[in-house]
């Protein structure tokens, strides 16, 4: 039996992975390279780190059984469950890092605005946005993880995915953080924030929310409105017939976060709120030139809105 699995090794802000695999009864073989990397950047200053490094799994079993997924829709999946708990906050470990840098560093960016009082707000009201490319912002093993969710979807329902999934390269990362009060609006993702024939993977961390879709319209009907409750740890993904969906976040239940799922906005406790992650796979080549801080204006370009 095999297994793959990926350590994340936090030291102050840098994110590592070490791949290794495992073979039931056998001997683990990892590569130890990445630390040094670490340390090259600077990250190892004495004094600068947040005590020992923090290490998780980011780890997704696939040898054994894992729980089926939910055709809501052809091509639009729901995996309830998929991502165990040390998965879970090994993703929210990243989010926290990608979305928190530049404040960190006293500026605005990420998933925070720096208001002329000084006062710190989210970029978006109630929620916050971010997205990024991948190579350079998130860690080794971010990618690779999307795609292995993307490719159990194609292997479960081949029909529907597998050929958006065969090309499946994900170039951007997009976290979202929502409030209790934090909504996401109706809209369909325009092709210059994912390929045209690619899938979207998107996992849930933290508060439940009512995930809307819209059944396509066919000859003679309209779309009726339907939604899926989506719990942490949950994963959707949509492409083929549905890269298309008409989608939003109609609600999100406070308090359901699982209670030993820790960190978030200001917070070193138990985490409040919802954190969406996405897998992306678009460019410049599509039109994708800037990342949120110029779309938001958080760093000023021409790209601001």
């Amino acid at each position: 039996m095999h297994r793959r699995v990926l350590h994340l090794l936090r030291r102050g802000r840098c994110f590592v992975a070490m791949p290794r695999w495992v073979r039931a009864g056998g001997v683990a073989i990892s590569g130890a390279s990445a630390l040094r990397d670490c340390a090259m950047q600077g990250h190892e200053a004495a004094g600068k780190t947040r005590g020992d490094a923090l290490v998780s799994k980011l780890t997704l079993e696939t040898a054994g059984p894992l729980p089926p997924g939910q055709e809501l829709l052809p091509g639009f999946v729901h995996y309830p469950g998929v991502l165990s708990l040390e998965l879970q906050q090994a993703l929210l470990d990243v989010a926290l890092s990608v979305t928190s840098k530049a404040r960190d560093e006293g500026v605005s960016g990420g998933w925070y605005r720096q208001e002329i009082d000084g006062r710190w707000s989210l970029n978006d009201g109630t929620k916050a946005r971010f997205w990024d490319r991948i190579d350079g912002v998130f860690p080794e093993g971010f990618r690779e993880l999307g795609q292995d969710l993307a490719k159990i979807s194609a292997q479960e329902f081949p029909e529907a995915l597998a050929s958006s999934v065969a090309d499946f390269g994900p170039q951007v990362g997009a976290v979202n953080f929502y409030t209790g009060r934090g909504r996401m609006g109706w809209h369909a993702d325009d092709y210059n924030f994912a390929k045209k024939h690619r899938p979207i993977v998107m996992a849930s961390l933290g508060d439940a929310a009512d995930f809307g879709y819209r059944t396509p319209v066919s000859a003679g009907t309209h779309g009726a409105d339907r939604s899926v409750r989506l719990e942490s740890g949950d994963v959707i993904v949509f492409g083929g017939e549905a890269r298309d969906l008409v989608h939003a976040v109609l609600r999100v239940y406070e308090g359901t976060a699982p209670t030993n799922l820790r960190g978030g906005p200001g917070s070193l406790g138990p985490l409040r709120g919802r954190v969406s992650v996405t897998w992306r796979d678009c460019g410049p080549e599509d039109g994708l030139s800037f990342n949120s801080d110029e779309r938001l204006g958080l760093t000023i370009t021409q790209n601001t809105l």
